[in-house]
């Protein structure tokens, strides 16, 4: 099948087999398009995956995980409520401005204020402009979150300029400090990047950028075999055997800390029994899932981040796959013949969609799956439209707080990520008092308690944890992998 579909795209494309490409620029698959051009408004990994290379922010995650240099230099807390952030001087924006502490000022109160974010920069009070290249964030209550939550996409700076201009509507023209800039935007096609010759970290070997939405995984394959894209950002595994021994592609396999899930809206009738939805989670083998969907490339997880993450909850979750007990539940409770309806999207999670439904049938659960565009699917979810959905989550913070609050939160409903509708005064306040608490032992342990709450409730089922595949023309160099997902293509180049 695989080389059916590539004679007729070799037939559109006049695939060769020599390199007709241009080393000027590179072409990136995109699994989804990008749902908006604005930082402050994103909820979305693909919107993350292009914003970064427009915008930055004061701080950076670095490729093993900690927190680098951004457009800050250096910071530091003066008191546990006062965090001062000592700017880079002679940066340019796209537009030409030079950016100083009043464009900072002026991003971090727009971010703070955003429906979509204002939960992340909740604990900022103010910030107060020291000189033209200091300045120092107020916060409520000490915070020791905030410098993750600086480093997240959302937490770009834009030119004073334009939010005076704007205010809170959209973003539309996209102007930042970063590697690349706009120069044509078209959504469900692609987004094309021009780059920054001004760029602070010194501009990018490759003059274009361009982002091209392929939603088909065949399709992102194939083109990445015969040159029409020279990266894919997102391999799906049934692809692996056929890519991996192709002399001139090369495959980066990527331990995401992410993870994906089945959630349930608590908000929904049919869900409100908790009997059920502990049903759902011993009806499911998930490494059947991991071995069929992703062919082995992945493990089994029972919490929202992984062990790598302060805060981890490692304790076995004791409610394992048990089909029979699952079947007994749904008996027992009255629930056989139960209808339900799980929404996704294409590509892996309508194939974990269908086995879901095969194993929920097996106990007496009838399963309606619905496949939406991506765009569509997050309205429909951000409006509580739904039942079960499933869905990823990557902690672009680096930090507990970013999902424990940013999901199971109840200040999160609304925001468009708490898309179960949970809500748990305790587990509330377990977050909260964790927010706020500087002993890293006590932290670590209201972060534990609140997840076993959360296990407890089962407004999830916690599924896997992808070994993602990133496919590059070889001779392509230069990738940084950002445990996050969050990637970085400025510094890439042809050998």
């Amino acid at each position: 099948m695989n080389q059916i579909l590539l004679l007729l795209l070799c037939f559109f494309v006049s695939c060769s087999s020599e390199e007709t490409f241009d080393k000027s620029q590179v072409i990136v698959a995109l699994s989804a398009s990008p749902i908006t051009k604005d930082a402050h408004k994103v909820t979305d990994n693909i919107s993350r995956s292009v914003g970064v290379h427009l915008y930055d922010g004061l701080v950076m995650i670095q490729t093993n995980g900690t927190y680098g240099p951004g457009l800050a230099t250096s910071w530091e807390y003066i008191d546990p409520k006062k965090l001062q952030m000592n700017l880079r001087t002679n940066v340019l924006f796209h537009n030409g401005e030079l950016m100083t502490a009043d464009d900072v000022v002026a991003s971090l109160d727009r971010v703070r204020t955003t429906p979509e974010s204002q939960n992340l920069y909740a604990k900022i009070d103010n910030i107060t402009k020291i000189d033209d290249y200091t300045i120092v964030i107020n916060l409520t209550d000490p915070f020791p979150s905030m410098i993750g939550y600086l480093s997240h996409p959302k937490a770009a700076i834009y030119p004073k300029s334009q939010i005076d201009k704007i205010g809170m509507d959209t973003v539309e023209n996209p102007i930042g400090t970063g590697p690349y800039s706009n120069e044509e935007w078209i959504h469900g096609d692609r987004i094309t990047l021009k780059a920054n010759p001004n760029y602070w970290g010194g501009a990018p070997a490759i003059e274009t950028l361009v982002f091209k939405v392929v939603l088909d995984g065949n399709v992102r394959a194939i083109s990445l075999e015969t040159g029409d894209v020279q990266a894919v950002m997102d391999i799906d595994a049934t692809h692996l055997d056929s890519l991996k021994d192709q002399d001139d592609i090369e495959l980066i396999k990527f331990d995401y800390v992410g993870i994906d899930y089945l959630g349930f809206n608590m908000q929904s009738p049919a869900l409100a029994n908790k009997k059920l939805r502990e049903a759902i989670v011993m009806a499911i083998d998930k490494q059947a899932i991991i071995d069929v969907v992703l062919f082995g490339l992945g493990k089994p997880v029972e919490a929202l981040f992984d062990h790598r993450m302060f805060g981890a909850l490692t304790e076995p979750d004791p409610m394992s796959y048990n089909p029979e007990m699952a079947k007994k539940i749904i008996e027992e409770e009255g629930l056989t013949g139960t209808k339900l309806t799980i929404l996704a999207n294409e590509g892996t999670r309508s194939k974990t969609a269908e086995i879901i439904q095969s194993y929920l049938k097996e106990v007496g659960i009838e399963i309606e799956i619905k496949i939406l565009e991506w765009g569509t699917y997050l309205d429909t979810l951000r409006q509580g439209k739904h039942q079960l959905f499933l869905l990823g989550w990557s902690n672009s913070a680096f930090d507990p707080d970013s999902s424990l609050h940013t999901i199971f939160h109840t200040e999160s409903i609304g925001s468009g990520y708490n898309k179960n509708f949970y809500s748990n005064p305790e587990v509330d306040k377990l977050i909260n008092l964790a927010a706020v608490e500087l002993n890293e032992k006590k932290r670590a342990t209201y972060y534990e308690d609140a997840q076993r709450l959360i296990r407890n409730d089962r407004p999830s089922v916690f599924l896997f944890a992808r070994l993602y595949i990133l496919g590059f023309k070889k001779g392509l160099k230069g990738v940084e992998i950002i445990p996050t997902g969050d990637h970085r293509l400025h510094r890439l180049y042809y050998e």
